[in-house]
C-alpha cells in the first residue's frame, strides 16, 4: 500500500471496503421494519454483513489493527498534524485496543467503506 500500512495492501483493503459497501447499500432495504418478537424488534443479518464479519475475522490480528487506524484515519483526518503523524497516532491508539474489539470496532461501523477510502486518499495524497 505504502509506508505507512506496510501490512495492509489493495488484496486484503479493497475486498474489505467493496463487502462494507455491499453491507452499507443493502442495511435497512431487505428488512426495512425489522420482525416483531413481542417488544423487540430483530432485524435477520443479510449475506452481506455474514460476509464482512466472516472477511474481517478471518483477518491476521496485526492487519485488523492497521486496517483500524486506516478507518479511524479516514474518520477522523488530520486535523492540524502532518499526515504521519495522525497515522502514527491511530496506529498507537489501535495497538492499544484489546484484541477482541478490534474486529468489532471494524464491522460495527455501518460506513466502513467510505471511512477506508478517505483514509487511503490522506495517506495518497502524502
Amino acid at each position: 500500500m505504502n509506508n505507512f500500512f506496510p501490512a495492509l495492501n489493495d488484496t486484503i483493503v479493497q475486498p474489505i471496503i467493496d463487502l462494507a459497501k455491499q453491507r452499507a447499500t443493502v442495511a435497512g432495504q431487505q428488512y426495512p421494519d425489522g420482525i416483531t418478537f413481542g417488544e423487540t424488534k430483530i432485524l435477520p443479518t443479510a449475506p452481506e454483513e455474514t460476509a464482512l464479519q466472516a472477511a474481517i475475522s478471518a483477518l491476521p490480528q496485526d492487519v485488523a489493527k492497521d486496517l483500524s487506524a486506516l478507518m479511524y484515519l479516514g474518520r477522523d483526518g488530520v486535523e492540524d498534524q502532518t499526515v504521519a503523524e495522525a497515522v502514527q497516532w491511530q496506529r498507537d491508539d489501535a495497538a492499544e485496543r484489546e484484541d477482541k474489539y478490534v474486529k468489532e470496532s471494524l464491522y460495527s461501523k455501518v460506513p466502513l467503506g467510505d471511512y477506508l477510502e478517505k483514509g487511503l486518499q490522506i495517506i495518497q495524497s502524502a
